[in-house]
């Protein structure tokens, strides 16, 4: 929704070291690819209470300090109220400025990432300069100031200008400021001010697609964004999207939502059990992984770029001379039981190893071999039987010099 102003940062990716001597390889079994989605419901605010839920939804107090925009957002503007969530705006000298509105964002007490599909049921505000949206953000972002290099990743669910109220524009942002990019798609319909409508995105490793009113209105299906986002449901005043309000604007205005649910793909893209990896969608770096190589001749195994269809933060491993280089994750305090291990992996081909492995969790190391993948493609380890409470995960590359493999959205979950 926010084209924000962003500072250009320079990621420094920190290798970690690792003594341990890795395993023989075993014979890989063949890939397990991508199910059919199966939506199940993790989270749902009703708004059937009297005072918005301060544990979940944080109300912006500020000054909006982005795209030209005239509001200040106060907690005033934001109230529960008939089983609704309000946005109040109004026209008022506040804080310096000459209008006041409403904000709400779950920071890091609700996110969404690949696998997962938001809706919300929405009544819009209209009039010239007003700026109605739900949409999902980095949770770097805090709605006064811009997000740095934080941004993208972005997907806009709803977003209509004020002075268009026919027209929902829906658009996901990828890649990373200053070489952002977006696609956007147009819904018209109904002016959508005078009822509730309900604006869906589900949101997977291959496909952004976009619903109004239970139908398909877009798919994006290139540059699929990756990353963690939070909700964000605001109306902004003024500024480049749809100009200032003019002498046709009335006020208030008022954003009604009666709901908002978030669901998670059991069938595809994670499994029932919650996500036991640590930053794996490499957009911290290398945060949370720990690497390894024999013969030291390794020179970096994450990148931000765009590449193949795929954009963001990845785990690569590759070198100027021929090397060796293990990317690993141990997780402890596991249940016995069997569990899954999933990626999205992408090879130039030519190695004399390249596997997505899972080993030291109570019997014979399973191993993945991905080298025969020249386009992005997601794969699984499945019954992971762990009996003794951990299990190492990771890619393992023996490889001459500038043959590559990519790793992204690591997830390893209970069945």
């Amino acid at each position: 929704m926010h084209r924000f102003p962003f500072l250009a940062a320079t990621l420094a990716l920190t290798l970690a070291a690792c003594t341990q001597t890795p395993q023989p390889v075993t014979a890989a079994a063949a890939p397990t690819l991508t199910a059919q989605a199966t939506w199940s419901l993790v989270y749902a605010d009703e708004f059937n209470g009297t005072s918005l839920d301060t544990s979940r939804w944080i109300a912006v107090n500020g000054p909006a300090n982005i795209n030209s925009e005239l509001q200040y957002y106060t907690p005033e503007d934001v109230y529960v109220q008939n089983g609704s969530l309000v946005l109040r705006t109004q026209k008022r000298s506040f804080g310096g400025r000459g209008y006041s509105s409403g904000e709400v964002r779950s920071g890091n007490n609700v996110t969404v990432t690949r696998g997962s599909a938001v809706e919300c049921r929405t009544k819009i505000p209209r009039g010239k300069g007003i700026w109605p949206a739900n949409w999902l953000v980095s949770t770097a972002c805090d709605g006064i100031n811009g997000c740095g290099s934080a941004w993208p990743p972005e997907i806009d669910v709803m977003e209509v200008r004020g002075s268009q109220p026919t027209v929902n524009l829906m658009t996901h942002w990828w890649g990373s400021y200053p070489n952002q990019a977006s696609q956007t798609s147009t819904y018209t319909g109904p002016d959508l001010s005078q009822a509730f409508h309900t604006y869906r995105v589900e949101w997977l490793g291959d496909s952004i697609t976009f619903y109004v009113d239970g139908v398909q209105r877009a798919r994006h299906t290139a540059n699929v964004t990756s990353g963690t986002m939070q909700l964000v449901m605001n109306t902004a005043v003024g500024g480049m999207f749809d100009g200032n309000p003019d002498g046709s604007t009335t006020f208030p205005q008022y954003q009604y939502v009666d709901y908002v649910r978030v669901y998670r793909d059991t069938g595809g893209s994670t499994g029932p059990g919650p996500n036991l990896v640590t930053n794996g969608t490499f957009d911290g770096g290398l945060n949370g992984w720990g690497v390894w190589s024999p013969n030291n001749a390794f020179q970096g195994t994450a990148f931000a770029e765009t590449y193949g269809g795929r954009n963001g933060m990845h785990g690569t491993e590759y070198s100027a001379a021929p090397y060796e280089v293990h990317t690993y994750q141990i997780r402890t305090g596991l249940a016995s039981g069997n569990y899954t291990l999933r990626a999205w992996v992408r090879s130039t081909g030519g190695q004399s190893v390249g596997e997505m492995l899972v080993k030291n969790f109570g019997g014979t190391q399973r191993s993945l071999d991905i080298r025969g993948y020249t386009n992005w493609t997601q794969v699984s380890i499945p019954n992971v039987n762990v009996t003794n409470g951990q299990a190492e995960i990771g890619f393992h590359t023996a490889a001459g010099a500038y043959q590559y493999l990519y790793f992204d959205d690591v997830e390893f979950f209970r069945q």
